[in-house]
């Protein structure tokens, strides 16, 4: 999940179901990067990386999962939102902002 590169983003559903089918919690965090899987998930639909209506329907399982849209990145100090614009994933952006009408930004 960690790795920016396309081999990896294009199966991040596979990956992701396979964290949690072994027991992770769909908001917990990496230990290295502190992203959780609705951050992963969000910035995979970058162009020339990932795919965006794939990214979104990622997106879309985990917040059907629970996943939370408040979680931030210590590092960052940026929730999936912030992530999905900064890698300008615009499926993504509209599904978290419909899925958190007037949420905090």
């Amino acid at each position: 999940m960690r790795q920016w590169i396309p081999q990896t983003q294009g199966h991040l559903t596979l990956l992701t179901r396979e964290v949690l089918r072994r027991g992770a919690h769909v908001n917990d965090k990496d230990g290295l990067t502190d992203l959780s899987l609705l951050h992963f998930a969000s910035k995979a639909g970058a162009v020339g990386i990932g795919n965006g209506t794939t990214a979104a329907n990622l997106v879309n399982t985990l917040l059907n999962k629970g996943a939370s849209t408040d979680l931030k990145c210590h590092w960052t100090d940026m929730n999936a939102l912030h992530y999905a614009v900064f890698f300008d994933c615009a499926e993504v952006v509209e599904l978290l902002c419909e899925h958190n009408p007037g949420g905090d930004l």
